[in-house]
């Protein structure tokens, strides 16, 4: 696997791809000790977090995939990783998200479960029965969620745990099928939880979307308490060699715990409690906490800011990333002893479909893509004029807000796209960044995110369309319109080689694809001997959260350098 361009480059590990999966393991694999390097095809790293200059306004950016991320501080890596301690800094909207409807009131979720619980008047006592309690055992639904699909998750340990997840996956069957109408008495609550469930771009009511329901509309209300100091102090961290060779960390941190069961040819095996820094919580008063990166977070300059976080902690920790490299074959490898692939299956296939056994190969092959997003930026001289009926302004203070109208409508516009067809008032997600970070406002104008559902491969400019159902809740929404651009859904694998179709899941899903993905084996992520995937394509799924990555590297350093970390 060595051609002249590498041939004096020689690691440990290899990454394909520097999404969050493959930050991740390459995160998981340096702070082993392991010498590794991510080859990232485009200019930018970050994948599907990403913060880009598009052009449509000087000095403004915007996220190119996602821009809202719960799992960035609920995720086990993530609450590992400590994005805050990276000096990522996690805003947290008043309102996490709402759904405006025709003529009424909108359906409005909160930050504060208990306003949530009252706005909703008639299915308040719903929505805390079945919503709030998922997010009042917040850490136990993660941990269910963000498992690897082939082990019992360490979070649920205990009792209570236990009852949590099970009360979630009672949840997940109410409201996946058709019986789902009926806790509710409302269109407000109905439409509310049907938001969260047509990210995943299913028919609805389906099992995987109401996974994807119960599991964000719970962190929606859930935040970790957390010390807040004032100014974080980085301190090195005293190690301590051993007799074999071996380094220990001699003081407490916090992060990945390494235990070597074998030699690696680089960095050797450590043992250690964390990270080579540790961070000071300062003077901050005991017991004090603050709700700094719950909810529906938002980080403060763009997604980009959690993959630059990422990559830092890697180089930190002696690892590097090299932009512009696009893998195609084998000759375009490193030698190394581990090579983890944060791709589709068919890309890894292409590059070393040959050392992948036939058994393997043949599933791999069969991966199945879903229905795609089109996305359409915006850039506006004022906020978007929400409709308000009530005079509450809540939509307005909201950092995402679905577009799509009642329940029956979103199931609606979702069975036309999983037809093949596009939706004449498609489902739709909008944020407006500027509701908690005003720094993304240059010179009077503002980015505005949005993406719609369409059918695979889609080459429609959905642009019209987006304007029309933005109009429809927003009146007068086009007079503050400056720009805007469209990139089509047969058009997004140009920016991310991910998104086949303008699939921005990296797979179908579905309730099957979500436990068998993208195999039904034991080990999901070793497709051969030293080869890995660490894709959306395998468990947990999409999401900007680590886990893929963490799980997959975690697979690797026991199976390949024979390193046992713990689980998350």
């Amino acid at each position: 696997m060595v051609t002249s361009r590498w041939e004096a480059h020689v690691e440990d590990a290899v990454v394909v791809g520097s999404g969050p999966g493959g930050l991740a393991a390459a995160v998981t694999l340096a702070r082993a000790g392991l010498r590794v390097t991510v080859l990232e095809a485009n200019e930018s790293v970050g994948g599907g977090a990403r913060t880009l200059d598009l052009g449509l306004a000087p000095g403004l950016v915007h996220d190119v995939c996602s821009a809202v991320h719960p799992m960035a501080w609920a995720s086990p890596f993530f609450r590992a990783f400590d994005l805050r301690a990276h000096g990522v800094e996690l805003l947290t909207p008043e309102v996490s998200y709402a759904q405006p409807l025709d003529g009424r009131s909108a359906a409005v979720a909160y930050r504060s479960l208990d306003l949530t619980v009252d706005a909703l008047g008639a299915d308040g006592g719903a929505w805390a029965s079945l919503v709030g309690a998922a997010s009042a055992q917040w850490e136990a639904v993660t941990s269910l969620a963000m498992g690897d699909k082939r082990s019992i998750p360490p979070g649920l340990g205990s009792a209570g745990a236990l009852l949590g997840a099970a009360r979630f996956g009672l949840g997940v069957l109410e409201q996946g099928t058709p019986v789902w109408g009926r806790r509710w008495r409302t269109p407000e609550a109905a439409a509310l939880l049907t938001g969260v469930a047509a990210h995943s771009i299913t028919p609805l009511p389906s099992l995987a979307g109401a996974g994807t329901a119960l599991l964000l509309a719970a962190l929606a209300h859930a935040g970790p308490p957390l010390a807040a100091p004032p100014h974080p102090v980085v301190e090195p961290v005293e190690t301590t060699p051993t007799p074999d060779g071996r380094v220990v960390s001699t003081s407490s941190t916090t992060g990945f715990g390494v235990v070597s069961t074998g030699s690696t040819t680089g960095g050797g095996g450590v043992v250690s409690t964390g990270s080579t820094h540790r961070v000071s919580t300062g003077s901050a008063t005991e017991g004090s906490t603050t709700d700094e990166g719950g909810g529906w977070a938002i980080p403060r300059g763009g997604s980009q800011a959690i993959s630059d976080a990422l990559v830092a902690d890697l180089r930190a920790h002696g690892g590097d990333v090299v932009t512009g490299v696009r893998v195609r074959s084998r000759d375009d490898l490193p030698a190394a002893r581990a090579y983890l692939f944060d791709t589709t299956p068919r890309t890894l296939l292409d590059v070393v479909g040959d050392d992948v056994p036939p058994e393997v190969r043949r599933p791999l092959a069969a991966f199945r893509h879903g229905n795609a997003a089109a996305k359409v930026d915006f850039v506006l001289n004022g906020p978007v004029p929400w409709a308000d009926p009530d005079g509450v302004g809540a939509i307005a203070r909201a950092g995402t807000v679905h577009v799509g109208g009642t329940r029956e409508q979103m199931a609606f516009a979702e069975a036309e796209v999983a037809a093949g067809r596009h939706a004449e008032r498609p489902m739709m997600l909008v944020s407006d960044p500027t509701v908690v970070d005003e720094s993304r406002a240059v010179g009077g104008l503002r980015p505005l995110w949005t993406y719609a559902h369409v059918p695979a491969g889609s080459d429609v400019d959905v642009t019209d369309a987006v304007t029309a159902q933005l109009e429809r809740f927003a009146p007068g929404f086009r007079d503050v319109v400056v720009t805007s651009r469209c990139v089509p859904a047969a058009q997004m694998e140009h920016h991310n080689q991910n998104y086949v179709g303008g699939d921005i899941s990296a797979g179908a899903v579905t309730m099957w694809q979500m436990i068998a993905r993208p195999t039904l084996r034991a080990n999901p992520y070793r497709a051969a001997g030293g080869v890995y995937l660490c894709s959306a394509a395998t468990p947990p799924g999409p999401g900007v959260h680590g886990m893929p990555g963490y799980h997959a590297a975690r697979r690797a350093l026991r199976e390949v350098f024979g390193i046992r970390i713990p689980a998350l």
